[in-house]
């Protein structure tokens, strides 16, 4: 979405597409503020209501809670998300009524599970997550199966009696439920299978590349491109072919890879670029959901940077104290989700007398709580992204936002390093077992008790770094 003008509405380029689609964008907890109702916005329903071989079947549409937060905030000024499970009930109950015989939810809410063979069994799955409490909210028989989103993680399961799948994300699998009708208009049998990948998974974990894929067969026919779709993603690339064929000057000795909620190589690489471009930063900090894509070996190209930095955020320095980069860390660590990469910084975490004790150095040097510092960072979160800025409550004129995007400044760096011992870039100096940024035990989210960080039995040692990262049973969102 773009805005040119101060009064040009943030949200007016998805309103169009909504417009020029031919089919609903639903969504019934997204309510505007000035009215305190569900938004009404053309072609945008809260559901609907569809027949498919002569079976009524009702749509829900609903977004994660944490919409205001993973998002441009300016995008999201004047609204506000409902609960999920009281909206998507309301809507179930107008279905009902217009003679749905089986409601399905569509929904950017998810969680992640492991054991695809069994299920009835939840037990491989993260009960933490956001669909796990919407569940427990909404009202028995409200919906008989779930799409969910989000997580960029997998589910094929029967969760509080309702069937549920999430297919990880980018296009790289899919799901299926298999509902029966009976004779009596109601759900006589439900059959969950398991996601199945168009892209399999490398060694770590992580999808392959798209141009790698090999689709197979499905149900003994062969899994192929719709033609008519891959004419508009040709058409596309072809727009784009010179620009992500450059080589920007750089060879990567090994995978350079991502990861949504522990510390990778590829976090500390773009946070040390950040401070390359902005020599006028200590510090630099991104967050994991902001990394798309895996860096390939070999010569790196333009589009494969792009893959990995996708979206247009720009610059922003924030003026920030040693106690507010104190308080960002050790928040960080204390909570599950998204990791904060960093750059010009390292902590030590442990616990001591039953509380979490982080040691932070900056540029090698002890972190001074009292001293003023400039943080590199996106405008996504210097904006309130993530809710990692914003709770601060830092004085008016802290934060400046600039106009450069941050992978166009990045991208002038690596390019600046062709010819130069720094264009050889090996993954393992930027993270290993005995190099990492972040050293703690155990598994976020840290808790302290008896001396011990939750989730790492007492003297248990730094949690294992040898391992490259990988993405949850996932990858993941900015």
């Amino acid at each position: 979405m773009t805005v040119t003008g101060p009064g040009d509405d943030p949200r007016g380029a998805l309103k169009a597409r909504a417009v020029e689609a031919r089919f609903p964008f639903l969504a019934s907890n997204i309510v505007d503020e000035a009215t305190g109702s569900r938004i009404l916005w053309p072609n945008m329903p809260g559901s609907a209501l569809v027949e498919i071989a002569g079976v009524k079947v009702g749509l829900i549409g609903a977004s994660t809670e944490s919409t205001p937060y993973t998002t441009m905030p300016a995008n999201f000024a004047g609204l506000r998300i409902a609960p999920p499970a009281h909206a998507i009930a309301e809507q179930s109950v107008m279905l009902r009524a217009h003679g749905a015989e089986v409601i399905a939810a569509t929904m950017h809410i998810g969680a992640g599970c492991k054991d695809f063979d069994h299920p009835d069994d939840d037990s491989s799955c993260e009960k933490d997550e956001e669909l796990f409490r919407l569940l427990h909210d909404l009202p028995h028989g409200a919906v008989d199966l779930i799409v969910g989103g989000h997580t960029h993680a997998g589910i094929a399961h029967r969760l509080d009696g309702v069937a549920v799948i999430e297919s990880f994300s980018s296009g790289h699998a899919f799901g299926r439920i298999d509902v029966q009708i009976g004779e009596d208009g109601k759900v006589a049998d439900v059959r969950i299978h398991r996601p199945h990948r168009i892209c399999q998974n490398d060694k770590p974990g992580n999808p392959a590349a798209i141009a790698a894929c090999q689709p197979g067969d499905y149900e003994g026919k062969p899994v192929v491109p719709e033609p008519e779709v891959q004419k508009i993603v040709d058409a596309a690339l072809a727009r784009a072919g010179q620009r992500r064929l450059e080589k920007l000057g750089v060879v990567l000795t090994d995978v350079v890879r991502k990861a949504h909620s522990a510390e990778s190589p590829e976090g500390n690489l773009f946070c040390d670029l950040m401070l390359e471009a902005r020599p006028d930063a200590q510090v630099a900090m991104t967050n994991g959901g902001g990394l798309r894509a895996d860096l390939p070996p070999g010569a790196l190209t333009y589009g494969e940077l792009f893959e990995a930095l996708p979206f247009d955020n720009r610059f922003a320095i924030v003026d920030v104290t040693g106690k507010d980069l104190r308080t960002m860390v050790t928040s960080n660590l204390s909570h599950g989700g998204g990791i904060l990469s960093w750059g010009g910084l390292t902590a030590k975490a442990r616990c001591k007398a039953g509380k979490l004790d982080v040691q932070i150095q900056v540029r090698g040097k002890p972190l001074d709580d009292n001293a003023g510092y400039k943080l590199a960072t996106s405008d996504f979160l210097a904006s309130g992204g993530d809710g990692v800025i914003g709770r601060l409550k830092l004085p008016e004129g802290s934060i400046h936002v600039t106009d450069i995007i941050i992978r166009e400044a990045v991208t002038d760096v690596l390019r600046s390093w062709k010819g130069t011992p720094r264009a050889t870039i090996d993954p393992a100096q930027l993270y290993s077992a005995t190099r990492q940024r972040l050293d703690y035990q155990g598994k976020r989210p840290l808790e302290c008790a008896q001396g011990a960080a939750r989730g790492s039995p007492a003297g248990q040692g730094a949690r294992r770094g040898g391992a490259q990262p990988s993405a949850r049973a996932s990858e993941e969102p900015q």
